[in-house]
C-alpha cells in the first residue's frame, strides 16, 4: 500500500467524526489505493486524472487501469489540457478535502484548492521538480507534513496537509507529524 494512504485516512476520519464518511472530495491525480479510500469514505467524490497534452505525458496502460478500475463510477473525470483542470476546478464548490498528487500543476491547485476547502492534502511534497515551493499557505492556516512510514531518509516522500481545522492538525501532531515548510528534498 502506498505510504500517504495512512495520512489520508486520518484526515478523513477527523474530518469526519464521529461519522464514518466526509461529505465531498476531489482528488487531482488518481491512485490505487487513495481512489479507493475517497470512493468508500466520500459520499460524493470526484476523481481527475491530469494527462499531458503529449502522447509522451499521456501513460496510457495507467489511464486504462484506472479506467476499468472505476468504470463503474460516474466520479472518474479527465482532461487533455493541463489549464482545463484549474479552469474546471474554479467556481464556487465547497469540498471537505482536496487532494493533489497530478502529474502537472501541482502548485497551482494547491493553491487554488485554498479556495475550495478548509483542508487541503498534497503527496511527494519532498519532490522540488514538483514546485511545492510555489504553495502560497495563506494566514491562519496549519502546514504539517508527514514522511512516509518506516522512512529513516529525511529526504523521502512527504505528504503535506494544509488545514484550518484544529482537529484535523491535533489528529497530525499524535501521529508524529511536524509542522514545517516544505522539505528541501533531492530533486
Amino acid at each position: 500500500m502506498n505510504t500517504h494512504i495512512g495520512t489520508l485516512n486520518a484526515v478523513i476520519t477527523a474530518l469526519a467524526f464521529p461519522q464514518y464518511k466526509i461529505n465531498r472530495s476531489i482528488e487531482f491525480g488518481c491512485g490505487e489505493f487513495s481512489t479507493h479510500l475517497f470512493h468508500d469514505r466520500s459520499r460524493d467524490h470526484t476523481a481527475i486524472e491530469v494527462l499531458g497534452t503529449s502522447n509522451r505525458d499521456i501513460n496510457l496502460s495507467w489511464v486504462d487501469k484506472i479506467e476499468k478500475q472505476y468504470s463503474n463510477s460516474n466520479c472518474f473525470v479527465y482532461s487533455n489540457e493541463h489549464y482545463d483542470v484549474i479552469r474546471n476546478f474554479k467556481g464556487e464548490a465547497i469540498y471537505d478535502l482536496v487532494f493533489v498528487d497530478a502529474q502537472w500543476l501541482r502548485p497551482e491547485l494547491v493553491n487554488e484548492a485554498f479556495r475550495h476547502a478548509e483542508t487541503v492534502v498534497a503527496h511527494d511534497t519532498e519532490n522540488v521538480d514538483h514546485g511545492y515551493l510555489d504553495v502560497q499557505r495563506p494566514d491562519g492556516w496549519h502546514q504539517i507534513s508527514r514522511a512516509n512510514l518506516g522512512d529513516q531518509d529525511p529526504f523521502g516522500a512527504w505528504t503535506t496537509v494544509w488545514t484550518k481545522v484544529d482537529r484535523v492538525y491535533n489528529v497530525l501532531k499524535l501521529l508524529g507529524c511536524i509542522e514545517c515548510a516544505i522539505p528541501r528534498g533531492q530533486a
